[in-house]
């Protein structure tokens, strides 16, 4: 079976994978409906301002973390198969292949990637370089290389919440006492991973009185996010899963009865 040119295990992956990232938007949604924060806030005289900081009366379970990386092991050996399959569609034995993912240009191709597609025709390998992150709009498959790696090699993905880039809960406001004094523009941090004590609003305040105090009417809008360098938030993993769904239907026309898969969106 090791030698059998087939994409029926790389669509029964996808089709899993599919399944797993449902799993991991239910998990959440459990999760977020318990409502395991909240944002309390007080005046800071070294920022001059009154802040709002992020306070987790329960922290995500860890099980969230599990199917996020069972997601990104099905996408990415997925990719990995895909090489090993198209080697075989080329009359060549492979061995030690895996698809190449290369953040900058002048990696591509450096030996140890020669290597990885070592039996690709140079047909199929222009198309796997076209797919590259350094190329625009290709992002996503660096996200899916840094994912895979952390889940595979360190820890299991920690979880928790950001809030939504651009968008402002309707009833999200802030009030203030005749104390507050405040002014100016309020920052909303949607940059970041929010861990126990991180500022979330910052509000500007120059006291007028002896006991400022402001209050949050509603809540900034929340989403999960996790891991990386830069909080990845979930929706991100739809575009992983649309960029790894799209390399492999840009294969799928050289097999033999490849068919497709239409619980896979496109």
């Amino acid at each position: 079976m090791t030698n059998t040119i087939t994409l029926t295990g790389i669509n029964a992956k996808l089709a899993r994978a599919e399944t797993n990232l449902g799993c991991f938007y239910g998990e959440w949604e459990r999760f977020l409906r318990e409502k395991p924060y909240r944002f309390p806030g007080q005046f800071e005289a070294q920022e001059s301002a009154y802040v709002f900081r992020a306070q987790f009366l329960k922290e995500p379970p860890t099980m969230i973390g599990v199917i996020l990386g069972e997601f990104v092991h099905n996408l990415r050996s997925t990719l990995d198969q895909l090489v090993w399959q198209l080697a075989l569609l080329n009359g060549i034995e492979p061995s030690g292949t895996q698809f190449p993912i290369v953040s900058a240009h002048k990696g591509w191709p450096t030996r140890r990637v020669e290597g990885w597609i070592k039996g690709v025709s140079s047909k199929h390998g222009a198309i796997i370089e076209s797919f590259q992150p350094y190329h625009p709009g290709r992002e996503p498959l660096k996200w899916l290389g840094d994912l895979s790696n952390v889940d595979k090699h360190r820890v299991v993905h920690p979880s928790g919440i950001a809030v939504k880039p651009g968008v402002v809960d309707p009833g999200f406001r802030l009030t203030a006492n005749d104390d507050a004094g405040y002014g100016g523009e309020i920052i909303l941090h949607h940059d970041r991973l929010l861990e126990n004590g991180a500022e979330v609003v910052c509000a500007p305040c120059k006291p007028v009185g002896p006991a400022p105090q402001m209050y949050m009417d509603g809540e900034p809008a929340i989403q999960p996010a996790f891991g990386l360098p830069q909080p990845l938030l979930y929706r991100g993993l739809d575009r992983i899963q649309g960029m790894v769904v799209e390399i492999i239907d840009a294969f799928r026309p050289d097999f033999p009865s490849s068919g497709s898969n239409p619980s896979i969106p496109k």
